[in-house]
């Protein structure tokens, strides 16, 4: 049964949900009870937020994926670019896309010494970004809060296409 409501994340943990609806706009017990009340009944119920959320994700990137982009066969330099050019065209604060260029920039370095940035994206697996993140982390000292911000964006922001 826990199968069915929590997928394994990342093969290491129970990945979570949360859900927030607003807690703090009212600040109660009572509102946080109802609903902690609300999210069991619609568990008990058979809703799976997990799902729920694929097939949300699934219809974004229909909606906005032409089919050229989706049946591409992309490499790693070209899926890291493409994302760039994505943020770019955003127009937000030069200090918002320095937080995406300047780890894609050491990520790109270091694919390039080891001769994968040629390789299909696909290819890109977890233990890739996790060599990169303690390869780097030794080497330029970072603080903790810099090692959790480059890896949640590599985990969490970096959706390329594929």
């Amino acid at each position: 049964m826990l199968e069915c409501v929590r997928h394994l994340h990342k093969n290491k943990k129970w990945e979570k949900f949360r859900v927030f609806e607003d807690i703090n706009r009212y600040k109660s017990d009572e509102y946080a009870q109802a609903l902690l009340t609300a999210v069991n009944f619609a568990l008990k119920e058979g809703f799976d937020p997990f799902e729920y959320e694929k097939q949300f994700q699934e219809q974004v990137r229909e909606q906005i994926a032409p089919a050229s982009i989706k049946n591409k066969v992309w490499t790693i330099m070209q899926g890291l670019s493409f994302f760039l050019q994505k943020w770019e065209k955003r127009d937000n604060e030069r200090a918002t896309l320095r937080r995406y260029q300047h780890p894609i920039e050491l990520l790109t370095e270091w694919l390039t010494v080891r001769k994968l940035q040629n390789q299909p994206l696909d290819i890109l697996t977890d233990e890739h970004i996790e060599a990169f993140l303690e390869e780097h982390k030794e080497r330029l000292t970072w603080s903790k809060r810099t090692y959790n911000n480059h890896k949640e964006l590599f985990a969490d922001d970096l959706q390329i296409p594929g």
